[in-house]
C-alpha cells in the first residue's frame, strides 16, 4: 500500500511535468508533434487520471483497513468460540464421565487382615467354671422329685467338701469348719491349688435368719434383699476359701442371683 502511494505521488509529477509547454512565439518556427489544442486536452486528460488514481488508492487504502479491522473482529471471535468449546467439552467430562475413565480407576483396596497380635483373645475359662455351671443345672431342678438324691450325687461326683459356719467377728472374714451332710456350704477343690470354690447348697432356705447369721451376707454378694420371696440360687462366681492355721477363711467373697 505504501508502494502504491509513492507511485501515485511521484507519477503525477512527471506527467505533469512531461506535458508540452505552451508555445511561445519563439519557438513558432520549430515543427510541433501536436497541436496546441491537443496538448490542453492531453494535460487535462493526465490530471483526471491522476484524480482517478488518487481516488483508486484511497478506497483500496479504506477497504485494506476495513479487512484488518474485520479479521481482528473475526480472531477475538474464533478465539472465544474455541474457548467455549473447550469448556463445555469439560462440563460434559465432569456431568457424563466416560466408562474408560472408570474402568482405569484402581480399584479398592482390600482391608487388611488383622495380625494375630490384633485378633481378640478368647477368653481364659475360670477352672472352676465347669463346676459352677453343673451346680446352676441342679440347683435350677430342686423342684424334681428325688432332689436330695442328686445333691447327693453331685456331691460324690465332684468330690466335695462340706463346710458350715463356725464363728464370725465383725469387721473379720468368717470361720468355717467341716461339716455333716446338712451343711450350708459345699467346696470344690480347684485342681492343682489348695483353694475351693464354695457354693450354697441349694436345698436350704434362704431367710433373713440364714443371710445375716448363717454366714451368708459375709461371704457372698447377692440380691437377697431386693427379693421378697425366693424360689431358686444361681452363682454367678464362687467364693473362694483358704485354709490357714487350721481354720478355714473366705478370702474372696463370691456373687449370687436369686430368682
Amino acid at each position: 500500500m505504501k508502494n502504491l502511494f509513492l507511485l501515485t505521488f511521484f507519477l503525477i509529477p512527471n506527467i505533469v511535468l512531461a506535458a508540452p509547454a505552451p508555445i511561445h512565439e519563439e519557438m513558432k518556427q520549430e515543427p510541433r508533434l501536436f497541436s496546441p489544442m491537443m496538448t490542453d486536452v492531453f494535460v487535462v486528460l493526465c490530471f483526471v487520471m491522476c484524480f482517478i488514481l488518487i481516488g483508486a488508492v484511497i478506497y483500496l487504502y479504506m477497504q485494506n483497513q476495513n479487512y484488518k479491522g474485520h479479521g481482528k473482529k473475526i480472531t477475538a471471535i474464533s478465539r472465544d468460540l474455541k474457548a467455549a468449546i473447550q469448556e463445555l467439552h469439560n462440563i460434559n467430562a465432569y456431568l457424563f464421565p466416560s466408562k474408560e475413565k472408570e474402568e482405569k480407576k484402581p480399584a479398592p483396596k482390600p482391608a487388611p487382615t488383622p495380625k494375630e497380635d490384633n485378633a481378640p483373645k478368647p477368653v481364659k475359662k475360670e477352672v472352676w467354671q465347669e463346676f459352677v455351671d453343673a451346680y446352676n443345672n441342679l440347683a435350677n431342678s430342686m423342684e424334681v422329685p428325688k432332689a436330695d438324691i442328686a445333691c447327693e450325687n453331685f456331691i460324690k461326683e465332684h468330690n466335695l467338701t462340706l463346710f458350715k459356719l463356725e464363728s464370725k467377728t465383725a469387721g473379720q472374714p468368717p470361720v468355717f469348719s467341716e461339716g455333716a451332710k446338712g451343711a450350708e456350704y459345699w467346696g470344690y477343690q480347684i485342681p492343682n491349688e489348695e483353694r475351693l470354690a464354695i457354693v450354697v447348697s441349694p436345698k436350704i432356705t434362704f431367710d433373713d435368719k440364714f443371710y445375716k447369721e448363717g454366714g451368708l451376707k459375709e461371704s457372698f454378694a447377692s440380691n437377697f434383699e431386693d427379693m421378697k420371696e425366693i424360689q431358686k440360687v444361681s452363682v454367678k462366681i464362687p467364693a473362694i476359701m483358704t485354709k490357714k492355721d487350721g481354720k478355714y477363711t473366705i478370702n474372696q467373697p463370691g456373687l449370687l442371683r436369686f430368682s
